[in-house]
């Protein structure tokens, strides 16, 4: 049977919203093994089907990423947010108890209306063509984190204690995330297994 195995830990970033999934930082649980030479059960199709639309995941989620980033608002807020590469915040950001100000609240509405609600908008619909179990997690995670965000842009919340929930967040996503990615193994080596013995004379 095909060797169905995690090629590493790293998993799509969430922080605040933008870098939610770069090339080279997310391995979707799932690959085929480098020595199989063809998809001879319809777990191993199902396996290929994953792995090529990841491929068109990661470009376009990427440019979404790269657009956001580039904005003018994100910009000038940079310094204020949870770091978008998936490092921690550093203790600075952490121990800031200041609110935004007025000016700082409107950037912080440009950049989710422009960039952040469409980028995780192309996320989902991206991991839904992958397994919508990943969907499903990552549509959990937004609405918590925008439900924090909104809070942040109605100035009811400190940057220091945002950038704290963010990495609580991140944290979740990330267990949930592999929890899926290892279900969907588990189902994948189960029906392959499964094939393979109905095929057996």
């Amino acid at each position: 049977m095909p060797e169905i195995r995690r090629r590493d830990k790293r998993l799509p970033q969430i922080n605040f919203g933008i870098n939610l999934l770069r090339p080279g930082r997310i391995a979707l649980a799932l690959i085929l093994a480098a020595s199989l030479a063809a998809c001879s059960t319809e777990a191993e199709r199902e396996l290929a089907r994953m792995n090529r639309a990841t491929t068109v995941a990661l470009g376009e989620m990427a440019a979404c990423s790269a657009r956001a980033e580039a904005s003018d608002a994100f910009r000038q807020l940079k310094a204020r947010l949870p770091p978008v590469d998936g490092s921690l915040p550093s203790a600075a950001l952490l121990a800031d108890r200041s609110r935004p100000t007025a000016p700082e609240a409107a950037l912080l509405a440009e950049l989710h209306g422009g960039y952040i609600a469409p980028c995780r908008k192309l996320t989902v619909e991206r991991l839904a063509a992958i397994s919508p179990a990943f969907a499903a997690v990552a549509a959990k995670s937004f609405a918590e984190a925008d439900a924090a965000y909104e809070k942040l842009a109605r100035r009811e919340e400190s940057w220091g204690d945002y950038a704290a929930g963010s990495v609580a967040r991140r944290q979740a996503f990330a267990l949930a995330f592999a929890e899926a990615g290892e279900r969907i193994n588990r189902g994948l080596v189960q029906s392959h297994v499964d094939e393979l013995q109905r095929s057996l004379p």
